[in-house]
């Protein structure tokens, strides 16, 4: 990757001129030059590397850094739902949130609300806050 040898002259020149005339608006030049020629260094390195094609760590390609969305929900549903019922308010959540955020990737996981293991996660990725199932004593956890 070569530097354009215009843009380094027009900075060593606007640059040359600001010490002689010791100009604020020459400097000013000299500065957007170098700004411009950093900027489209960086964009040319940027498209160099999402060009690379997929590999082991990058499954799509270095192209789509930052274009993919996640969305991932943990459902809890009555026990004596069946898991059809379950399965049609999940299809139902996610359509929804589908045609909201087009292009975002969907994860869903379906629990009964009577299991108790249902309750074992419940402060994966956030912070912990008391959740007790319906039905236990006040005052036990």
């Amino acid at each position: 990757m070569a530097l354009d040898p215009a843009a380094l002259a027009t900075i060593a020149l606007k640059s040359g001129a600001y010490l002689l005339t010791g100009s604020v608006g020459l400097l000013s030049d000299a500065v957007q030059a170098t700004v411009n020629l950093v900027a489209a260094v960086m964009a040319l390195a940027m498209l160099t590397i999402a060009a690379r094609p997929a590999d082991s760590t990058h499954a799509y390609g270095h192209g789509k850094a930052g274009a993919r969305r996640f969305v991932s929900l943990h459902v809890v549903v009555p026990g004596q739902w069946t898991v059809h019922q379950g399965h049609k308010l999940l299809e139902r959540i996610e359509e929804g949130i589908r045609r909201e955020l087009p292009g975002t990737t969907v994860f869903t996981h379906l629990e009964s609300l009577d299991d108790p293991a249902s309750w074992d996660d419940v402060t994966l990725d956030r912070a912990p806050r008391p959740v007790k199932p319906p039905g236990d004593p006040p005052g036990e956890s």
